[in-house]
């Protein structure tokens, strides 16, 4: 028999000995499932927004760079970048 199986079969007896005792807190059962399910959910989505940054501030060896130079520079080319700046800054 696999460990999950045993462990099941373990399990199985013992959570039903606790569902009497489990059922008068139902609705708090279920939002603490919810909240730890929100919690991964969060936790994921946290984990892909750091690597975004990440990736935007350190490329690796194969990205392309869109735009080079010195502020001042990338600004008079009115490109991504003052594009960017515009956005951020709210000049027109």
């Amino acid at each position: 028999m696999g460990g999950w199986q045993r462990r099941d079969s373990i399990m199985g007896p013992f959570l039903r000995q606790l569902w009497p005792f489990v059922r008068t807190h139902r609705s708090r059962l279920l939002a603490g499932v919810g909240a730890g399910l929100l919690d991964a959910l969060g936790s994921g989505m946290l984990m892909l927004s750091v690597k975004r940054v990440f990736d935007a501030a350190f490329p690796t060896a194969g990205a392309r760079s869109i735009e080079q130079g010195t502020h001042a520079g990338l600004l008079a080319r009115e490109g991504a970048y003052a594009r960017l700046h515009a956005l951020q800054f709210g000049d027109a």
